[in-house]
């Protein structure tokens, strides 16, 4: 699979996290990364992971943030 980078830098909410739910319901993706430029885009996304049962790590890149998200893995 291509990693998948979602570049959603200066879009307003809830742009960045519409496009982050896109890849999450896509059941193909396992593991992605988005690229915003503000805290509030960066929380909502890590939120809306987190109620859809994707883990999260945040990279800080200057005044820009990397998220990558990854499907978690269902118990049975």
């Amino acid at each position: 699979m291509n990693e998948i980078t979602i570049d959603a830098r200066g879009l307003s909410c809830p742009e960045p996290v519409l496009k982050t739910r896109e890849q999450i319901l896509n059941q193909e993706v396992s593991e992605f990364k988005i690229l915003v430029d503000s805290e509030v885009a960066r929380d909502n996304i890590c939120n809306q992971a987190e109620l859809e049962s994707f883990s999260f790590s945040i990279e800080n890149q200057g005044e820009d943030y990397l998220i990558t998200l990854k499907r978690r893995k269902k118990n049975g």
